[in-house]
């Protein structure tokens, strides 16, 4: 299976600015991150929620205030409350998923 490109990135500037030691830890919690979203992606495809995941995956490393409830359940033709509640579960098993 190709992987997906990644969701996450270094701002550039930061490239400029920041000490290699702390590039490379960002660098490190980046493969990390996509390493368990891509394990996340496999379980949902497995238990046939793929839509699911590339609904919502992209709004897993959203800022909170940033996120639209409604109108994300709109799209999705879901209840408000049922969206929360798989975006939540998708946040919790990142890190369970990046300790495999």
């Amino acid at each position: 299976m190709a992987e997906a490109p990644s969701q996450l990135s270094i701002p550039v500037q930061a490239l400029d600015s920041l000490p290699p030691e702390r590039l490379f830890d960002l660098s490190w919690a980046t493969t990390v991150v996509e390493h368990a979203l891509q394990r996340l992606r496999e379980e949902c495809e497995s238990k046939g929620k793929l839509w699911l995941f590339q609904a919502l995956s992209s709004h897993l490393t959203d800022e909170r205030d940033e996120l639209s409830y409604a109108n994300l359940s709109g799209e999705l033709g879901m209840a408000e409350t049922a969206v929360k509640k798989q975006l939540a579960q998708h946040a919790s098993a990142l890190p369970q998923s990046a300790a495999r």
